[in-house]
């Protein structure tokens, strides 16, 4: 009897700690969830939902949980990440301007021949066409 009240005594305890390890997991998943989901943003180049979603785990999700020393370590990453979409928005920038600015030409060509007004030869031409 002795030997069984010490196995339900230890039962007890083992079940103490599962819910005590599940409820401390289930605080430091969001930060986690948080953490992929920034990094997905940051794979697929979309610069301002990153910051965002950077923003709400260092100021929402991250103090929850401060104590754990993954969250220093990404606490100690914030600023790096930051840089980081800095560097790459810049760089997209300036290939996107790059990019307009050997377009350009043709742009204001097209945009040119939209505005303008037709000509009387190319009212003549249209009205033989048809």
């Amino acid at each position: 009897m002795l030997s069984t009240m010490r196995e339900l005594q230890q039962c007890r305890i083992q079940q103490r700690n599962i819910a005590a390890t599940v409820e401390k997991l289930s605080l430091c998943l969001p930060v986690l969830e948080m953490y992929s989901k920034l990094r997905e943003q940051m794979k697929a180049k979309r610069h301002y939902p990153a910051l965002k979603t950077l923003e709400q785990m260092e100021h929402t999700y991250l103090p929850q949980v401060s104590h754990y020393r993954f969250c220093q370590t990404m606490v100690d990453n914030i600023p790096r990440l930051r840089e980081e979409i800095k560097d790459v928005s810049m760089s997209d920038l300036k290939d996107f301007l790059e990019s307009i600015r050997k377009h350009s030409e043709r742009i204001g060509e097209l945009a040119m021949k939209q505005v303008r007004p037709p000509s009387a030869f190319t009212h003549l031409l249209g009205a033989t066409v048809i």
